[in-house]
């Protein structure tokens, strides 16, 4: 069987993946991720990169905040209070491409992980 190598190739799906039994993503851009988690604590965090300022947000509140001028970190670690007033630690680990695409993204809660994307 010849094979034509100049032959249309029809668009694939995405092979991004997310995991997380009680994690959904909202929204995703350029150094952007809005996730909505519902356990262990039931918040809405925001991943935001945009001008040369790395800045974390748990229910609209800033927990985290960085001026990644030469460089913008790949691991961010912070903490906050939930509404019935426990204080959770956080971690959020980003593996970038060299367009500073974000390839994965991964959200630590209390220690557990809660939520894995991969791009």
């Amino acid at each position: 069987m010849i094979v034509n190598p100049y032959a249309f190739i029809p668009k694939t799906e995405s092979k991004s993946s997310h995991f997380g039994d009680f994690a959904t993503r909202l929204g995703a851009g350029f150094l952007f991720r809005q996730i909505e988690l519902t356990g262990p604590v039931p918040v809405t965090l925001t991943y935001n990169g945009w001008w040369f300022r790395q800045r974390i947000l748990v229910d609209q509140q800033v927990v985290f905040q960085c001026i990644s001028w030469m460089k913008i970190r790949n691991r961010l670690e912070f903490e906050f209070t939930a509404a019935d007033g426990q204080i959770h630690p956080g971690q959020i680990e980003i593996d970038f491409s060299k367009g500073l695409r974000i390839q994965r993204f991964r959200i630590w809660i209390d220690g557990f992980i809660v939520y894995d994307e991969v791009v």
